[in-house]
């Protein structure tokens, strides 16, 4: 979609870790989202989709007292991100380095993600929290 700023690195002076980015089949990548694989791989999986105004980040800076932040190297104990498939995440999210999203999840818009997410549920909140599981077919009778 429009207005979008995908940043993909594969060699970063910043990071030993490669930078890629990965999106399966039918993947949407919604207006305004800002992707930054670099330090890091950003997989999303076939027929998902990434809502408006959305940040991932595949690695971030080392934070070291008395540092300057955006002048050393980055921080390799969490990179990468990975959506798998059939997940939404909606609008004005951020998924941070290291979080892991399973297949058939929903992430509530506003959330930040941190963390890994099992598969077939719906988390939510600044940070992302479970907030209940998928419901199936049977439950919503149809």
């Amino acid at each position: 979609m429009p207005f979008c700023e995908i940043l993909v690195t594969p060699h970063s002076r910043f990071s030993s870790k490669r930078g890629q980015l990965s999106l399966g089949d039918n993947a949407v990548i919604a207006t305004g989202v800002n992707l930054r694989a670099a330090g890091g791989v950003i997989r999303i999986g076939a027929n998902s989709g990434i809502g408006q105004h959305s940040v991932v980040v595949a690695a971030n800076h080392k934070v070291v007292l008395g540092e300057a932040p955006f002048s050393g190297p980055w921080d390799e104990s969490r990179t990468g991100v990975e959506v798998g498939r059939n997940v939404w995440v909606g609008a004005n999210c951020v998924l941070l380095p290291g979080a892991r999203i399973g297949d058939n999840c929903v992430i509530a818009a506003g959330s930040v993600v941190n963390a890994e997410i099992p598969p077939g549920e719906i988390w939510g909140g600044t940070p992302a929290r479970r907030l209940k599981a998928m419901p199936s077919r049977d439950e919503l009778g149809s």
